[in-house]
């Protein structure tokens, strides 16, 4: 950068003083500071065209030799809750018994279900609809006994994809989510 600095001081002819006292600086020759600003900006042009065309090949190398982390997979699909946001809802917690024991036990939100529509090929996969259900507190932080839905009404409830672990087992559900994983990168839904 102070090289940089020092190329476009070195464009001004000389200072001048504004009559708020603001220094003006006067310029050697038309376009000094534009083509070097021009300049940059090709550089990073060029730069950032190459960081593109790269990521753009390894996309294209395909999914052959795509991995699957098992514990991931393990703990993600079939474990407890791993977290619970207003701005993203639940994230783990695939396993509808883990799902709902995490509202039954969480002192922060209750479930509110909006619709729960069972997958129209695979019994006991289902898509729910929900609301977090937040007891609002007053200045002190205890609870006042009514509730703040989020989203708000009138907002799309959140989404979540659960099994029913009485009908699908932890092993067939490991084994669906590996193929629908493949499935989706095979036909470019997954980046």
């Amino acid at each position: 950068m102070a090289g940089g600095v020092d190329y476009v001081t070195a464009t001004l002819k000389g200072v001048e003083a504004a009559g708020d006292g603001t220094l003006i600086g006067k310029q050697v020759g038309p376009g000094k500071v534009t083509e070097w600003v021009n300049a940059r900006h090709a550089e990073s042009t060029k730069f950032m065209d190459g960081k593109i065309q790269g990521i753009e090949a390894s996309l294209a190398k395909g999914t052959d030799n795509l991995k699957f982390k098992e514990g991931y997979y393990v703990e993600h699909l079939t474990g407890e809750v791993e977290k619970c946001t207003n701005r993203h809802g639940v994230s783990g917690g695939h396993n509808y018994d883990q799902f709902k024991k995490y509202f039954d036990n969480s002192d922060q939100y209750k479930l509110e279900e909006v619709k729960r529509v069972e997958h129209s090929d695979i019994k006991g996969i289902y898509d729910i609809e929900y609301r977090l259900k937040i007891e609002t507190k007053d200045y002190r932080g205890q609870g006042t006994g009514e509730f703040k839905f989020v989203p708000k009404e009138g907002k799309d409830p959140l989404r979540k994809t659960v099994y029913d672990p009485s009908v699908i087992s932890n092993e067939q559900i490991i084994k669906l989510g590996k193929e629908a994983m493949e499935d989706g990168l095979l036909k470019k839904q997954i980046d």
